[in-house]
């Protein structure tokens, strides 16, 4: 139990004169404060965040307890939009904790604004320690085994485009997403990669090959998942990494909702570079279904940043009905000049030229919206 003086101590003394002790009193009052205790306690140290915040929920803050020369009665906490401020949640009595979430958070926050959450401790004598602040942070995407994925349910979307209009992105940026492109369907999530710069974002990678020069490695029809970006290495060799190395396939596509393609290839046989995007029905039908060509890309493509290869606008030749292989066994080239070509014809490794083998080291992208 503590015990402390508060108020004033009155002390009566009485004087007795020798001279007459039976006659009458002398009484002198006297009074004192003893003080009470008037020592802040120290601030909380060690802020950290953890959790994933939500528009109506912050991410739980934790510290490390004050001191005090007394003792300890609990803490408040707070939001504010600036660090020391509790200008969006009023301080609150927390309890003798060291730590607090903030749910039920009304009105909502905003994900445009940077917040900070905001404690203090109080001892037994009321006194209120320094305010302190934690790092600032705001609604947003959460993260989970290195991808985003959203921070309530449903916790996982279908593309990289639902993504980029979710009300939760926050410029998060190209990388990795937790995707589930079947909904309530019986497939898994899974991670792939997303571009959100491109040509307004929301481009889903489906197919990635990173290809070193003089091997011919198998391609790797994914059906399951899709291919995440490793390398940005010309001449490196992905062939080894089964996550990096492969495209998806007819039955894996048809699960995906797109109306757009995007391809893009380099290669160490000359500087061109093939970046170009089309939306032509006819090759989106031929990618989900295997049965189709590419015939129309020629005039039917939109050159992208840096785009300066001669196909697709010099496209005279095509190889059709080649299912799971519609985008790697020369789905589109000029005959024995200009080729796109993945292991095309079983050894053909080509960007934009024809030189009939695997010498050369070629990186091949397709990404989808």
């Amino acid at each position: 139990m503590n015990l402390r003086l508060v108020g004033f101590l009155f002390i009566s003394i009485t004087l007795i004169s020798c001279a007459n002790p039976l006659g009458e009193d002398s009484q002198v009052d006297s009074s004192f404060s003893p003080g009470g205790d008037a020592t802040a306690p120290s601030a909380p140290t060690n802020l950290s965040l953890s959790g994933n915040p939500t528009f109506a929920m912050s991410p739980t803050l934790s510290w490390t307890s004050s001191t005090d020369n007394e003792q300890i009665q609990g803490y408040k906490v707070g939001i504010g939009t600036a660090e020391g401020e509790d200008d969006v949640v009023s301080f609150t009595n927390a309890g003798d904790v060291t730590s607090y979430q903030f749910a039920s958070i009304n009105p909502l926050l905003d994900k445009s604004t940077n917040y900070y959450l905001v404690v203090k401790a109080m001892d037994t004598s009321g006194n209120e320690s320094p305010v302190a602040s934690s790092t600032s942070w705001s609604p947003g995407l959460a993260s989970e085994s290195g991808a985003y994925i959203l921070p309530e349910s449903p916790t996982y979307l279908a593309d990289c485009d639902d993504y980029l209009n979710s009300s939760y992105y926050n410029n998060e940026g190209d990388g990795n997403y937790w995707l589930d492109v079947d909904g309530p369907g019986g497939m898994a999530a899974f991670i792939a990669t997303c571009d959100m710069t491109t040509e307004s974002g929301g481009w889903t990678l489906v197919l990635n090959y990173v290809h070193q020069g003089g091997s011919n490695p198998a391609t790797n029809v994914k059906t399951i998942t899709l291919p995440v970006l490793s390398s940005n290495n010309l001449g490196d060799d992905e062939s080894g990494v089964s996550n990096s190395w492969g495209h998806a396939g007819n039955s894996l596509l048809t699960t995906m909702s797109f109306s757009a393609m995007r391809f893009y290839c380099v290669t160490s046989g000359h500087s061109r570079l093939m970046n170009f995007k089309t939306s032509l029905t006819g090759i989106l039908s031929y990618v989900t279904s295997g049965t189709g060509t590419f015939v129309g890309v020629e005039s039917n493509f939109t050159p992208l940043s840096g785009h300066n290869s001669n196909l697709p606008a010099s496209r005279n030749s095509a190889l059709t009905n080649q299912g799971d292989d519609a985008l790697t066994n020369i789905p589109f080239s000029k005959s024995g000049t200009n080729h796109w070509s993945i292991r095309g014809l079983g050894g053909r490794w080509e960007c934009d030229d024809f030189p009939g083998s695997d010498a050369e080291d070629t990186i091949h992208r397709v990404w989808v919206k």
